[in-house]
């Protein structure tokens, strides 16, 4: 699918990072 899974990643943790903290 992707191989700049890396930043896909950092990017989903970010987004899970932002859910949890609201």
């Amino acid at each position: 699918m992707n191989d700049s899974c890396g930043d896909d990643d950092i990017y989903h943790k970010t987004l899970r990072f932002f859910e949890y903290i609201e």
